[in-house]
């Protein structure tokens, strides 16, 4: 008798719990998805970076050419590690500038549009709000005021 009335305890705070978790479900989670690759080539700040990134690049690649007849094959191959190693730390400060600018455009969008996740688009089969083109105009929205503030 003392198993059934145990039993049936059980049972009820089980319902109870199931009973419970059930109507605490009442916010839905909206979820967005971000298409890096398409934001990489239509954000004009991305292009930016990256366009300041290959002058580095051409311009470190000039001036190892313009030392490279001098050079001896160790001090050539030295000079070729410094500037390689400059052009890494430069793309790396891009890149993190980029990452930074981009959470931000990514949050602020996020908060305006009510969402609570947001997912890369390459990675999920279905369903999600696409919002690349939200997050790539409020990026070079950010880039063309802050370029404003710095140029005036």
């Amino acid at each position: 008798m003392k198993l059934k009335k145990f039993s049936f305890l059980i049972l009820m705070i089980v319902i109870i719990i199931l009973l419970a978790a059930g109507c605490s479900t009442d916010r839905t989670e909206k979820i967005a998805l971000l298409e890096i690759e398409t934001l990489l080539q239509n954000s004009k700040r991305a292009r930016q970076l990256e366009a300041e990134l290959v002058d580095i690049g051409q311009r470190l690649e000039e001036e190892y050419l313009e030392k490279e007849a001098g050079l001896s094959p160790e001090e050539g191959k030295e000079e070729l590690d410094q500037i390689s190693q400059e052009y890494l730390d430069n793309k790396q400060r891009l890149e993190s500038s980029l990452n930074e600018e981009l959470y931000e455009a990514i949050r602020e969008v996020a908060e305006e549009e009510g969402i609570s996740i947001v997912l890369y688009k390459e990675s999920v089969y279905f369903g999600g709000e696409d919002i690349t083109e939200k997050v790539i105009n409020k990026l070079d929205e950010r880039f063309v005021e802050k370029g404003e503030s710095d140029n005036g």
